[in-house]
C-alpha cells in the first residue's frame, strides 16, 4: 500500500498506533477486507494484517437488517415501538409515536417517563392482595 511507509514513519516517531481497514479488490488473495495495524515495538514498529472479511460481511448484513426493521416499524399505523438500553434509557423510538401520542420522537426519547405510564395487566389483583395484607407475586 503506497501510504503505508509514511504511516509507519509516523507511528515510529509519535508512538501512536494506527489502524486501517481496506477493501482488497485483489484476485491474488482470498480476503475481501483486511485490517492493518501498525504499532511501536521497541525502536521499530510491528505491522499486523488480518483478514476481517467474515466480520465485515456480518456487520453489513446486520446493518441491512436493522435498516429493513426500521422501515417496517416506521410504517406502522396506530402503534409505535421503542427500545431501551441496559441503563433504561430509550435508545430507539419509531416515528409513529407522533401519530399515536403526539410527541416528536426526539422529545419522547428524552422525556419518555412523562409520556407513558406503565400499569401491569393484573394491577387490580395486586391492589386487592396488598389491601388484604398479602404479598403479590413478582
Amino acid at each position: 500500500h503506497p501510504q503505508l511507509l509514511a504511516l509507519c514513519i509516523q507511528v515510529c516517531q509519535s508512538g501512536k498506533a494506527h489502524d486501517q481497514y481496506l477493501e482488497t479488490n485483489s484476485p491474488l488473495i482470498s480476503a475481501q477486507w483486511i485490517k492493518i495495524q501498525v504499532v511501536k515495538a521497541g525502536n521499530g514498529i510491528a505491522i499486523t494484517v488480518r483478514d476481517i472479511t467474515a466480520r465485515r460481511l456480518s456487520q453489513q448484513a446486520l446493518k441491512e437488517s436493522e435498516e429493513k426493521f426500521r422501515r417496517l416499524v416506521d410504517g406502522l399505523n396506530g402503534h409505535f415501538v421503542y427500545s431501551h438500553d441496559l441503563t433504561g434509557r430509550i435508545s430507539y423510538v419509531s416515528n409513529s409515536v407522533q401519530d399515536v401520542l403526539g410527541y416528536r420522537p426526539e422529545y419522547f426519547k428524552l422525556n419518555y417517563r412523562h409520556c407513558v405510564k406503565r400499569t401491569p395487566d393484573n394491577a387490580e389483583q395486586i391492589r386487592r392482595q396488598l389491601l388484604a395484607g398479602e404479598r403479590p407475586d413478582p
